[in-house]
């Protein structure tokens, strides 16, 4: 049995879609994670693996430095004391790679420090994960947002950014329940100019010429998630 943190979150909830699709057996944890109480009664099932997603981000809101570390490493090192002979695949962000460091990239790098602990755990370290039905207060809905309601939006450089599509994401984590160690997954990099400008053609629905295979990968999701968006605000 294979215990998920975080069910609620945009991640979450695609992965246990997922795990139904695939007729996998799982749990969603109940509860705040910080809550040593809330643990008690996984121990009655045979927990085998436990995928930890439950996590604050900036993306949501502004959280303070000491809500972040109560959360991001606490609830882990809370989690850990639990199930330390556990197998646990704890979902990081590839941010911890770049310097300097954010509170919240610091948060998960101490959190990964605890699960490193156990040399049977895996970290898999994400790029920016975008799909439809993504609530979070990132540059990708925010574009969406833009074009299909109307909302304001500022772009402050032209930086290159990477992503991976929500449902490729829960693939891997499917493929990888057995691996361990850090795993540090590649997304699609595109600037930020040139993303606001396929959603664009997708939102005016003009021709576009895609030469490069990665972008035309992109520009078939972005087309997914255009579609919600139509359907949401009766476009």
């Amino acid at each position: 049995m294979i215990l998920i943190t975080g069910t609620k979150g945009f991640i979450g909830k695609y992965l246990c879609n997922y795990f139904d699709e695939k007729k996998l057996k799982y749990i969603p944890f109940i509860g705040d994670i910080t809550k040593p109480g809330n643990y008690v009664k996984y121990k009655n099932y045979n927990i085998k693996c436990i995928i930890h997603l439950a996590a604050l981000i900036p993306h949501k809101n502004n959280w303070s430095l000491e809500k972040l570390n109560q959360v991001n490493i606490e609830g882990t090192n809370i989690l850990y004391s639990f199930f330390s002979k556990t197998k646990i695949i704890f979902v990081s962000t590839k941010d911890i790679e770049k310097l300097p460091l954010t509170d919240y990239s610091q948060s998960k790098s101490s959190a990964e420090a605890i699960i490193k602990k156990n040399n049977s755990n895996l970290i898999i370290r994400l790029p920016s994960v975008y799909g439809p039905n993504q609530t979070q207060k990132k540059l990708l809905p925010k574009i969406f947002e833009y074009y299909y309601q109307k909302k304001k939006l500022t772009i402050h450089n032209d930086d290159i950014r990477e992503y991976i599509y929500i449902k490729d994401l829960c693939k891997i984590i499917v493929e990888n329940l057995n691996n361990n160690g850090i795993l540090s997954l590649q997304g699609t990099k595109i600037k930020n100019l040139r993303l606001k400008k396929l959603i664009k053609f997708i939102y005016e629905k003009n021709p576009v010429k895609i030469t490069d295979l990665e972008e035309f990968q992109i520009f078939n999701n972005l087309q997914i998630i255009s579609r919600e968006y139509e359907k949401d605000n009766n476009l």
